[in-house]
């Protein structure tokens, strides 16, 4: 297999290094490696008094009687989303995009409050991993990973979770921040009462996503939390750029429409939740320095998803090759 010098991945590499680890863990504690398995046991009452302590004290200073009233409205309001809904949040806010008001919960909270419960969930895993002394197998885990590309290789994340940060990744769309002790610690910036911006960037489609990020880049000391060298450096050469556990999703509201108007089940501008990626890697190539691409599927319908997307008029990506992740061998 030839070497690469480039790599952009995504969740699917955390669910991979996750299911690796799976077997290492006690049965009663797998319900942390999901975050859907790890807030429904939260609305279930079913978390350690660790786990429900640490999310009650990011969301409210003290522990209060009203504040616990206020705790146990925010779990049923929790529990509404999840009768409907999984965490998969980017794609099922575009699907309630333009009915908030009845959609069967509260839009509006849950858009705010679930980039929080996704960092709690993260620190409360990643604690859990390193108490089991999983360090080593993670170590070794992206060793593997790593045995595939040549010595320097440039490597970019769409995650923001650390589980592999061994690999030293560029953090595209921001990172989850350690030992956070209150609600206001992943806020970047307010932009005024009522709307701020996050450390991570939370969006339902890669136009909105672009937006997020020119705003961002504003903002003084950004860089700690995201690296956008991937999007502006003109410095950024690859010869051979690997793309893994990315799945370039349908953004939700287009995907509704496209069930009733079939014309919109082509790739289309704005319809894909990170899209500005695809968009940067034609631009690379336009300016001679991206050569080579390789898209690596999980499936069948991956596999023509993402040809579909690279053969589209939109994208129109050159010089790609396509291989199943069976062909790389990432292990503990």
């Amino acid at each position: 297999m030839k070497k690469y010098d480039g790599f952009i991945y995504g969740n699917g590499l955390s669910l991979n290094l996750l299911h690796h680890l799976k077997p290492l863990i006690d049965t009663k504690k797998q319900y942390l490696l999901n975050i859907d398995d790890f807030l429904k046991a939260f609305i279930s009452k079913e978390l350690n008094p660790r786990e429900e302590n640490k999310l009650f004290s990011l969301a409210y200073k003290s522990k209060t009687i009203e504040n616990q009233k206020y705790f146990e409205m925010m779990r049923n309001e929790i529990k509404k989303y999840y009768n409907i809904h999984d965490a998969n949040i980017e794609y099922w806010l575009g699907v309630d995009l333009f009915r908030e008001k009845d959609c069967g919960y509260n839009f509006g909270l849950i858009k705010t409050i679930f980039p929080m419960l996704y960092n709690i969930w993260h620190e409360i895993l990643l604690d859990y991993l390193l108490y089991s002394k999983l360090d080593e197998a993670i170590l070794n885990f992206e060793n593997s990973v790593l045995s595939i590309f040549d010595e320097h290789p440039i490597i970019f994340t769409t995650n923001f979770d650390r589980f592999t940060d061994g690999l030293k990744p560029k953090h595209l769309h921001g990172i989850f921040i350690s030992n956070i002790k209150k609600l206001e610690e992943l806020i970047l910036i307010h932009k005024n009462k009522n709307e701020f911006l996050y450390k991570c960037i939370w969006g339902w489609n890669g136009i909105g996503k672009l937006n997020f990020i020119n705003e961002i880049k504003a903002v003084d000391g950004y860089e700690k939390y995201f690296d956008f060298d991937f999007f502006f450096s003109k410095d950024l050469k690859i010869n051979n750029l690997l793309i893994y556990g990315i799945g370039f999703q349908k953004s939700g509201y287009l995907n509704e429409i496209s069930q009733v108007m079939p014309k919109y089940k082509k790739p289309t501008i704005g319809g894909i939740i990170d899209e500005h990626i695809l968009v940067r890697l034609k631009a690379l190539q336009q300016q001679g320095l991206l050569h080579n691409i390789t898209f690596a599927y999980y499936s069948e319908n991956d596999l023509e998803y993402y040809k579909s997307l690279a053969e589209s008029e939109y994208f129109n990506l050159q010089n790609v090759e396509y291989l199943s992740t069976d062909n790389f061998n990432f292990s503990i």
